[in-house]
């Protein structure tokens, strides 16, 4: 999937009706753009919608999902999200043909965990950078054993 196209649609706090239709978006290309609509796992810290509301939302209007942590203080997916959760969504929006992304201070143990659940995408940022401060610039050794454990677990990076 790599020449998808993707557009964010960020919920927390919304400025804008977040619930506009979003079929039919295209690039200058004319390539159909993938609406991808972020949830926070931590929502209630940044008055956002539940994650279940927000995955919903896309089953209806045909959006991908990007599961992340709002607030980056190391508390990652699996402290706000349990396993069976997540292993739902993904399912979910994998059955209707949606792609699936998970993110949220996905370094060592989590990292394995978020591939474990299938999902389309596994996102890092700390993970990828020196001393895990995202803060750091990308560490190319530490890309190579994130993209080695992606084998592991079956995907494929991108």
């Amino acid at each position: 999937r790599l020449s998808d196209v993707f557009a964010s649609i960020g919920v927390a706090r919304p400025a804008v009706d977040a619930r506009r239709d979003t079929r039919g978006l295209a690039d200058r290309d004319g390539r159909p753009i993938w609406p991808v609509v972020a949830a926070y796992a931590d929502a209630a810290r940044v008055d956002a919608p539940p994650v279940c509301d927000v995955v919903d939302w896309a089953l209806e209007h045909r959006a991908g999902v990007l599961i992340d942590t709002a607030v980056k203080d190391g508390r990652g997916l699996f402290h706000w999200l349990d396993e069976a959760t997540l292993r739902r969504i993904v399912t979910d929006l994998q059955s209707a043909g949606l792609p699936i992304a998970l993110a949220g201070s996905l370094a060592g143990p989590a990292f394995d965990r978020a591939c474990d659940l299938g999902p389309d995408y596994v996102a890092v940022r700390g993970a990828a950078c020196a001393g895990a401060d995202r803060q750091s610039t990308v560490d190319s050794a530490l890309v190579a054993r994130l993209k080695s454990r992606l084998f592991t677990n079956g995907l494929a990076p991108v």
